[in-house]
């Protein structure tokens, strides 16, 4: 029977470097954590510790660290308006420059941002609008959900509600030109709205888009310039210029683009009965139908 060994730390292998920066990178975000929580202070020595501690949070975030992202969440919603703009800022980071496979981070931020944009935050908007640029699928529709809302649930005449609504209005305006469904029927309903600088808004984006010049190979584009000039019709029955001028352009662009009807006309020949010199050149002989 073979001896037992004695226990001796110097047996004991240490860890690999990997597991070491792992270690000391959880027990860093953890520390910034603390002080980013710590919000019984006035002091200004306190409230700056803080500020710092999520703009460090921010970093790490952006790589898809949870425990950071959490940590930031609940701090734009702190009470001490510089501790919750750290935190804005830091999620506004994370949702335009969050690492491409950090998508729940990504996701979650804009999420968080949606009622902050809704209050009138322009970060919000803007990073939200970046967001509509997003390669997932998922954030996408978050950012679009979220801008639609703050484009058209404005009860407020307060100048940053108002400027945040007319912000969005113009992301959504950039989404309706690429024939973006969703965003062109938030630009009608907004074209109606009560409050003018939201409506002015809402209808130079829908004449905008009835200005376009839509290719016939994308369908898409296509369809939004006609609701949009759908939409533009009572708002130039009821004097509305830039509607009226709007519905001139498209229908002179339609004009010049139409397919004239009817039977082709005869080529022109000459005395010889062969082709006159305004006709077009005959077909090279490759083209050309063989003779019986």
């Amino acid at each position: 029977m073979a001896a037992a060994v004695a226990y001796s730390p110097q047996l004991l292998l240490p860890p690999p470097p990997y597991l070491l920066r792992a270690s000391s990178r959880s027990l860093a975000v953890e520390a910034l954590a603390q002080v980013a929580k710590e919000g019984l202070s006035i002091d200004d020595g306190a409230i700056a510790a803080r500020s710092a501690a999520l703009s460090a949070l921010g970093r790490a975030a952006q790589e898809g660290n949870r425990a950071a992202l959490e940590v930031l969440v609940a701090g734009a919603k702190d009470w001490h308006p510089k501790v919750k703009d750290a935190a804005v800022q830091a999620l506004a980071q994370v949702v335009q420059k969050g690492d491409r496979k950090a998508v729940h981070a990504r996701l979650q931020g804009a999420q968080a941002l949606a009622p902050l944009a809704l209050s009138g935050d322009a970060r919000a908007v803007e990073a939200l609008a970046a967001a509509l640029n997003d390669e997932h699928a998922s954030i996408r529709e978050a950012a679009m959900g979220a801008l639609i809302r703050v484009a058209e649930e404005g009860e407020s005449t307060a100048e940053p509600l108002v400027a945040a609504r007319v912000a969005a209005l113009e992301a959504l305006r950039l989404a309706a030109l690429q024939g973006d469904k969703r965003a062109v029927q938030a630009l009608v309903r907004c074209a109606k709205d009560w409050h003018i600088e939201v409506r002015e808004a809402g209808i130079e984006a829908v004449a905008a888009l009835a200005e376009l010049e839509a290719g016939l190979g994308c369908h898409a584009v296509v369809v939004a310039k006609v609701m949009a000039i759908q939409a533009l019709a009572p708002a130039a029955r009821a004097g509305e210029a830039r509607a009226v001028r709007a519905l001139a352009a498209a229908a002179s662009a339609a004009a010049s683009t139409a397919v004239p009807r009817g039977r082709p006309r005869r080529r022109a020949t000459g005395a010889a009965g062969g082709p006159s010199a305004s006709a077009p050149p005959p077909l090279p002989s490759q083209f050309r139908a063989p003779v019986a």
